[in-house]
């Protein structure tokens, strides 16, 4: 932001400042909200999901899912919050991130490949939320269908953090619920 600040040049004149942003010289609310957001909006280069089958409480979790904005232990830890352990809390084998948790978890996988068998189809090993959408995308599905087993996939990826969450709690309670869901709560869900 005082990167943007500092390249604004406002001259006096007659009482007036020059707005020099938006090209007119009158500063206006909208012409600096747009500047501002522009430099501080999450952008993505992907297209917003959202699922009009499912409830809207899981469609808010998955456009944080894909914006990489939910509480993993490798995101508190970015952020410098003091964690006993990043290990996933459902196999205890990798750094909790989304990219583990929703796609190299093994208890995640199994689940990938329960769909697979519920669906008959062949559902890869996906590494990342990339190579989910590529194998989605390439899917040749009804649209119907294609709706249908995304809200499957997305309703299982909520259920999954769901779970994740009874787990992280559990282990917090040793070290005080209260206090650590308090920050976590003001921290991520503004």
């Amino acid at each position: 932001m005082a990167q943007v600040l500092d390249t604004m040049v406002l001259s006096p004149l007659n009482d007036r400042w020059r707005w020099t942003l938006n090209g007119n010289g009158s500063f206006s609310v909208s012409s600096a909200r747009k500047e501002i957001d522009k430099h501080l909006l999450v952008m993505s280069s992907s297209p917003t999901r959202w699922s009009m089958i499912l409830h809207i409480k899981v469609n808010v979790f998955i456009l944080r899912m894909f914006l990489d904005k939910l509480s993993t232990r490798s995101n508190l830890s970015a952020i410098s919050m003091d964690i006993h352990c990043v290990l996933c809390p459902v196999c205890d084998s990798e750094v909790e991130s989304r990219n583990h948790l929703f796609f190299g978890c093994s208890l995640v996988s199994e689940l990938h490949h329960l769909i697979g068998r519920w669906w008959s189809i062949h559902i890869p090993e996906f590494s990342d939320l990339v190579s989910w959408e590529s194998w989605f995308k390439g899917l040749r599905l009804t649209s119907l269908h294609k709706l249908v087993l995304e809200a499957t996939f997305f309703s299982l990826w909520w259920h999954v953090w769901k779970f994740r969450m009874i787990v992280f709690l559990r282990w917090c309670s040793l070290i005080n619920a209260c206090f650590l869901t308090t920050l976590l709560l003001k921290h991520y869900f503004r």
